[in-house]
């Protein structure tokens, strides 16, 4: 299945140059803001804010870059005009990877700011995504002690059993029950 005797349609350097347009056509780079009080009130006394820009500890405008349409592989297929078998054989090919990677590598930040700062029902998807296509987990790990502070042995059934009630516990903390 190796498209090594078909013309690709993009050089490395031209892929890795489209991979950035389109990120680059679906975002925006925004300066960070924070209000501030000025000496002034309103009619109602409340003080007046005003935004200024946040810098950072250099002394520099710190900047952040606004995906006005998340960034999506299917969007990124249907931006460079190739299907997603060949976006596959670039994937493979040694002479794209720095493309290849660039666009995971944004995509992956894109997500990781999403799972840091959304809230609400959206954040289970970008969970997802980060799961099935970064290899992110959740980690969780549990200690199980005897009332002395040993380490208990348990049958295999004590252990389905706990794993029953854990994935219990758990699925009704995601749906908002909290557990206790």
């Amino acid at each position: 299945m190796s498209d090594t005797g078909r013309k690709k349609t993009y050089t490395p350097k031209q892929l890795l140059e489209a991979v950035e347009r389109y990120f680059d056509s679906i975002s925006r780079v925004v300066a960070a803001k924070e209000k501030v009080p000025t000496k002034k009130k309103d009619e109602y006394g409340h003080p007046i804010m005003r935004e200024r820009v946040i810098k950072n500890q250099l002394g520099e405008p710190i900047t952040y870059v606004e995906y006005v349409v998340p960034p999506t592989i299917g969007g990124l297929i249907l931006y460079l005009g190739i299907s997603e078998q060949t976006w596959c054989n670039y994937q493979k090919d040694e002479r794209y990877l720095e493309a290849t990677t660039c666009a995971q590598g944004r995509r992956r930040a894109y997500l990781e700011k999403e799972n840091l700062t959304r809230s609400g029902g959206g954040l289970r998807g970008v969970q997802f995504d980060l799961q099935n296509n970064f290899n992110a987990s959740e980690r969780v790990t549990v200690e199980v002690h005897d009332r002395v502070g040993g380490a208990v042995k348990m049958s295999l059934e004590e252990k389905e059993a706990l794993l029953r009630e854990l994935a219990m516990e758990f699925g009704s903390a995601e749906e908002g029950g909290g557990g206790e």
